[in-house]
């Protein structure tokens, strides 16, 4: 491979690395709803990364395994930062059956901890509550 390929190879790299960061933590998992006439399964993920060396972002997925719609979806996602008020962002669907949201606090002021609260609610597939700490 010639120098000029390695070099650019190289900094692409480098920008990626800069601008979609690295993966601290990664959680993931799945729960079952209860109360319905059919139980669905909800998978999700809780992920924190540096993002270009200054700041964390904690990012909180949803997603119904069969991709049936809900009547009403919720994530809230709070990043603890060291002794100043928490970053929290919130999102809410109606007949989706998937979500997500994020939250962005410097790195001088947060270790990348945080928790995702998600909370589904179907007639049909029934619902549930599901607290992922990272």
């Amino acid at each position: 491979m010639s120098k000029v390929k390695k070099m650019v190879l190289s900094l692409v790299l480098v920008c990626t690395l800069l601008t979609t960061g690295i993966v601290a933590e990664a959680i993931t998992g799945a729960f079952m709803t209860t109360g319905g006439t059919t139980n669905k399964r909800w998978d999700y993920s809780l992920s924190s990364r540096v993002v270009a060396n200054a700041f964390y972002r904690l990012t909180g997925s949803a997603e119904q395994y069969n991709n049936l719609n809900f009547d009403s979806v919720g994530i809230e996602v709070i990043l603890y930062r060291n002794q100043l008020e928490n970053v929290v962002k919130t999102a809410s669907k109606q007949n989706t059956y998937n979500i997500s949201a994020y939250a962005d606090a410097s790195i001088g002021t947060s270790g990348g901890y945080g928790t995702m609260l998600l909370v589904v609610v179907d007639d049909t597939y029934g619902h549930g509550t599901k607290r992922v700490y990272n």
